[in-house]
């Protein structure tokens, strides 16, 4: 298990109407039809992700950051990144 918690940039982008995020430290990639579904599938998978690989062992002190914004909170409301 690391020592510190860890904190994941995830890169964020649209391609061919797809919202895509990707992280290859964790490692994840996952897409989904709008931003606000791509945040819930990435909060659905990057948790045990980061259990299973040794980044956490309580998989809420997961911090998870994109170019577009600070910290990609579970509960925040983002604003559209375009």
């Amino acid at each position: 298990m690391k020592n510190k918690t860890p904190s994941f940039v995830v890169s964020v982008f649209q391609e061919d109407g797809a919202w895509i995020a990707v992280n290859d430290d964790l490692p994840i990639a996952t897409e989904a039809p709008s931003y606000s579904e791509l945040l819930e599938r990435v909060w659905e998978i990057a948790p045990e992700i980061a259990v299973l690989n040794g980044w956490v062992s309580d998989p809420h002190k997961l911090r998870l950051r994109s170019s577009s914004f600070p910290q990609i909170s579970r509960n925040a409301t983002l604003p559209t990144p375009f």
